[in-house]
């Protein structure tokens, strides 16, 4: 939820670090309806650095909000959601025949 709301205020923001928002506005654009998730959230991305809340009213995102929203983005895009996870490392076959030691 907090990452949803940094993202809500990374695109809101137009990508730039800067800009006072309302608090309101990125819980609206973020989807976010409930109190106790929106205040969550905040706390949260607060917490990890990656916003600044001002008169308790008013946010902007940081430098570190901006990253951490980047490499959420850059995981995602590496992620295909609709196919099942395939194993790192197919599982080793159980022969004599090792990795590294000859044949």
């Amino acid at each position: 939820m907090a990452m949803r709301f940094t993202s809500a205020l990374y695109e809101y923001t137009q990508h730039e670090p800067m800009p006072w928002k309302w608090l309101g506005d990125i819980a609206k654009h973020a989807g976010i309806q409930r109190d106790d998730q929106f205040k969550r959230a905040f706390e949260v991305a607060e917490a990890a650095g990656w916003l600044i809340v001002h008169d308790g009213n008013a946010v902007k995102l940081t430098f570190a909000g901006m990253r951490a929203v980047r490499r959420f983005q850059d995981s995602a895009m590496e992620k295909p959601w609709d196919v099942a996870a395939l194993p790192a490392q197919p599982p080793l076959a159980s022969s004599s025949t090792q990795l590294g030691m000859g044949t």
